[in-house]
Protein backbone atom coordinates (compact mmCIF):
# COMPACT_ATOMS: atom_id res chain seq x y z
CA UNK A 1 0.00 0.00 0.00
CA UNK A 2 2.89 2.55 0.56
CA UNK A 3 4.45 1.65 -2.58
CA UNK A 4 1.31 2.75 -4.42
CA UNK A 5 1.10 6.00 -2.62
CA UNK A 6 4.91 6.63 -3.24
CA UNK A 7 4.67 6.02 -6.92
CA UNK A 8 1.57 8.08 -6.86
CA UNK A 9 3.25 11.02 -5.34
CA UNK A 10 6.45 10.49 -7.39
CA UNK A 11 4.21 11.53 -10.33
CA UNK A 12 1.93 13.84 -8.95
CA UNK A 13 4.86 16.00 -7.87
CA UNK A 14 6.50 15.56 -11.51
CA UNK A 15 3.29 16.75 -12.66
CA UNK A 16 3.48 19.91 -10.48
CA UNK A 17 6.80 21.15 -11.28
CA UNK A 18 6.05 20.62 -14.86
CA UNK A 19 2.91 22.95 -14.18
CA UNK A 20 4.90 25.35 -12.57
CA UNK A 21 7.75 25.24 -14.99
CA UNK A 22 5.16 25.64 -18.05
CA UNK A 23 3.67 28.86 -16.09
CA UNK A 24 7.04 30.06 -15.44
CA UNK A 25 8.25 29.84 -19.10
CA UNK A 26 4.70 31.41 -20.50
CA UNK A 27 5.01 34.06 -18.44
CA UNK A 28 8.86 34.91 -19.30
CA UNK A 29 7.70 34.79 -23.05
CA UNK A 30 4.86 36.85 -22.47
CA UNK A 31 6.77 39.88 -20.98
CA UNK A 32 9.71 39.26 -23.39
CA UNK A 33 7.14 39.18 -26.09
CA UNK A 34 5.23 42.54 -24.76
CA UNK A 35 8.67 44.62 -24.05
CA UNK A 36 9.72 43.51 -27.70
CA UNK A 37 6.61 44.73 -29.37
CA UNK A 38 7.29 47.85 -27.03
CA UNK A 39 10.29 48.86 -28.10
CA UNK A 40 9.28 47.71 -32.16
CA UNK A 41 6.46 50.62 -31.69
CA UNK A 42 9.28 52.74 -30.30
CA UNK A 43 11.41 52.16 -33.48
CA UNK A 44 8.30 52.47 -35.89
CA UNK A 45 7.59 55.97 -34.01
CA UNK A 46 10.98 57.16 -34.24
CA UNK A 47 11.15 56.58 -37.94
CA UNK A 48 8.24 58.18 -38.74
CA UNK A 49 9.45 61.63 -36.51
CA UNK A 50 12.80 61.03 -38.47
CA UNK A 51 11.33 61.26 -41.95
CA UNK A 52 8.93 64.03 -41.03
CA UNK A 53 11.82 66.15 -40.13
CA UNK A 54 13.84 65.46 -42.96
CA UNK A 55 10.72 66.30 -45.12
CA UNK A 56 10.30 69.54 -43.11
CA UNK A 57 13.85 70.29 -43.90
CA UNK A 58 13.66 69.68 -47.54
CA UNK A 59 10.50 71.69 -48.03
CA UNK A 60 12.79 74.58 -46.17
CA UNK A 61 15.91 73.95 -48.30
CA UNK A 62 13.08 73.91 -51.44
CA UNK A 63 11.28 77.30 -50.18
CA UNK A 64 14.15 78.97 -49.48
CA UNK A 65 16.16 78.04 -52.61
CA UNK A 66 13.36 79.27 -55.09
CA UNK A 67 13.65 82.77 -53.32
CA UNK A 68 17.74 82.35 -53.92
CA UNK A 69 17.42 81.33 -57.17
CA UNK A 70 14.90 84.20 -58.13
CA UNK A 71 17.03 86.28 -56.79
CA UNK A 72 20.23 85.19 -58.12
CA UNK A 73 18.89 83.16 -61.24
CA UNK A 74 22.00 82.46 -63.10
CA UNK A 75 24.22 82.21 -60.03
CA UNK A 76 25.94 78.72 -60.29
CA UNK A 77 27.56 78.77 -56.71
CA UNK A 78 23.60 78.82 -55.66
CA UNK A 79 23.04 75.92 -57.67
CA UNK A 80 25.72 74.10 -56.55
CA UNK A 81 25.27 75.11 -52.86
CA UNK A 82 21.56 73.53 -53.20
CA UNK A 83 22.88 70.38 -54.61
CA UNK A 84 25.35 70.41 -51.88
CA UNK A 85 22.80 70.05 -49.42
Amino acid sequence: QYEVELVSMQSFSANVVWSVTMVVLSMLLGFRTNKAYSRFWEGITLVNQMSAEWFEACSNLTAFSKAASSKFPDSADTRRRVRIF
